[in-house]
């Protein structure tokens, strides 16, 4: 079980939080070693938990983080733009 929820929680991180782009299933599948099916149950089961009601807190803390992240990159990127500019 604990290498699910490890799984799980890598499947997370690589689809959701990734920096540079999001990936495709097909390349998280090749990630983790399963297959693309797979991955998109596990993502599938991952949103309807978090659609539930009773996650409505723990969702609503997620999506701000994530803005909060996006927000850090799009001030990182151009701060990299205007280093360029400046150079």
């Amino acid at each position: 079980m604990d290498a699910l929820l490890m799984r799980v929680s890598l499947l997370g991180r690589l689809i959701w939080l990734s920096w540079d782009r999001k990936m495709t299933l097909k390349e998280i599948a090749l990630v983790l070693n399963l297959s693309v099916e797979q991955v998109r149950r596990i993502e599938k089961g991952a949103l309807l938990k978090l659609s539930h009601p009773r996650n409505f807190k723990k969702w609503q803390e997620i999506r701000e983080l994530m803005a909060l992240l996006e927000e850090r990159k799009a001030k990182s990127d151009s701060d990299e733009i205007y280093q360029g500019i400046k150079a």
